[in-house]
């Protein structure tokens, strides 16, 4: 396998590992902004009391992230406390029926009334109703969004740094010992003219290497070209005789 091949698959395989690592911090980091949102609602479960007694049904005076409301038996449903700092975030799309269902003890996820936000819920019983506890996550979708833009472009950034210094191996070790085989067949051939370009780094192994064979193609070329002359003298001598 030529060294170029072996760059290319080397790229491939530093691509994947990058890409794996990338899928990887960004699940891992989503999961625990959301174990925070989950926390977040069960100490708001826990301190109910303290939150919302004596407050009026939908009073949003004051600010908060948190949708709240109460599922009597009846199948009254009354919102308490509506989210009035993040303009983008909708209201959970939670039914009477979910409610029910879901009366666990443990959050789950909801669809936003319009749109496309998610919202963490938490169901919890109260004195004579339900209590829904939800919290929109998309600040947690921007922070994850903006996590995957920087490892994205980190990654490109790595694999751009890796190719371009790939190509310059290449350029500097592949490229002349490729032109030194070109001219070490024609000398095969018994051309014994041709010589190795110079090369435009005088300093590296590899221009040594062209600089030492283009001596030693010298010095057999004027052994050779002696060599002829010799012979002609000598040819020379016998015809005079």
């Amino acid at each position: 396998m030529s060294l170029r091949r072996r760059l290319v698959l080397a790229l491939l395989m530093v691509a994947a590992v990058l890409g794996l690592v990338t899928y990887f911090v960004t699940r891992s980091t989503s999961s625990e902004l959301v174990h925070q949102v989950d926390r977040q609602l069960q100490d708001v479960a826990a301190s109910r009391l303290e939150h919302f007694a004596g407050r009026p049904f939908g009073d949003d005076s004051m600010p908060s992230t948190l949708y709240y409301a109460e599922l009597f038996p009846d199948g009254t449903f009354r919102t308490r406390l509506v989210p009035n700092l993040d303009d983008d975030a909708d209201l959970p799309s939670v039914s009477a029926d979910r409610v029910r269902s879901r009366l666990q003890g443990k959050p789950f996820m909801a669809d936003s009334r319009e749109g496309n936000g998610r919202w963490r819920v938490l169901v919890t019983q109260g004195p004579d109703h339900l209590e829904v506890s939800a919290i929109s996550l998309n600040d947690v979708d921007r922070s994850v969004h903006r996590l995957l833009l920087v490892e994205i472009l980190g990654s490109v950034a790595v694999l751009g740094a890796l190719a371009l210094m790939g190509w310059w191996v290449v350029r500097l070790g592949v490229r002349p010992i490729k032109q030194m085989t070109d001219v070490a067949a024609d000398i095969a051939d018994g051309d014994l003219s041709h010589r190795v370009p110079e090369l435009p780094h005088p300093g590296a192994e590899v221009a040594e290497l062209g600089t030492a064979l283009n001596r030693m193609l010298t010095t057999i070329q004027d052994s050779f070209a002696e060599r002829a002359l010799t012979e002609d003298r000598l040819k020379q001598f016998v015809a005079d005789a």
